[in-house]
């Protein structure tokens, strides 16, 4: 357990900036989309979110830090810094681990998103509320994004819980001592409790995680509140 504790605030701060990036990539990207339906910007998009599927952790983690730190030396190689010690060094250690898990989660939430408010904008409550004569952003936000946000809070819930109990690949690539490296190096060393304890910490987050999305449904669809009443 103090193993664990001590290692727990890296993996904490990858998951939580990975999570904001490829929320507010991945929702707006797909919604644009959605809306540019059949334009180059949303063939460009999907082109984008499909390599973004499609390449391993792994590789992009070791391709950016080729160009980035080797090459152009934009950035330092990844350390756990602490954010009160040197809040510019702490974020740009965190940047290449925070992209490489955004890139993939963010392109499947951004193909998720965007097939979602298509069908939505397809529904009949929808021409009622432009035959109406309400403003466009009014309709996207309130009457279209709102429904296509039911599937993606249970994926998210998922995601991040499965983050929080340790990005194992990204964390060993990048050499952060996060729950994930932890985790890598136990099983290396035959370290059954370890991995016993790092599995039940990725256990309890999930099972929190369903938790908080069946209390985010009540809010997003007042359906589910209608059933539970």
């Amino acid at each position: 357990m103090d193993m664990i504790t001590a290692r727990f605030p890296v993996t904490a701060t990858v998951a939580i900036g990975a999570a904001v990036l490829w929320l507010l990539v991945g929702v707006s990207g797909g919604l644009l989309s959605a809306v540019k339906q059949g334009t180059g910007w949303d063939r460009g998009a999907m082109m984008v979110a499909l390599a973004g599927i499609s390449l391993p952790n792994y590789f992009l983690a070791l391709l950016l830090q080729y160009v980035l730190v080797v090459q152009l030396q934009i950035l330092p190689f990844p350390q756990a810094v602490p954010f009160a010690e040197d809040p510019v060094r702490w974020f740009q250690n965190y940047l290449m681990p925070w992209i490489v898990l955004a890139l993939g989660y963010a392109s499947m939430y951004a193909r998720l998103v965007r097939a979602n408010v298509i069908d939505t904008l397809g529904e009949n409550f929808m021409r009622t509320a432009r035959a109406k004569g309400l403003p466009a952003p009014l309709i996207l936000r309130r009457h279209a994004l709102r429904p296509a946000l039911t599937p993606v809070v249970t994926l998210f819930g998922m995601d991040f819980a499965g983050l929080l109990g340790g990005a194992l690949i990204t964390e060993t690539v990048f050499g952060l001592n996060g729950v994930g490296k932890l985790a890598a190096d136990s099983i290396a060393k035959n370290d059954q409790p370890v991995i016993m304890g790092v599995t039940l910490l990725a256990a309890f987050f999930v099972v929190i995680g369903n938790v908080v999305v069946d209390v985010v449904y009540t809010f997003l669809d007042p359906r589910v509140r209608v059933k539970s009443a």
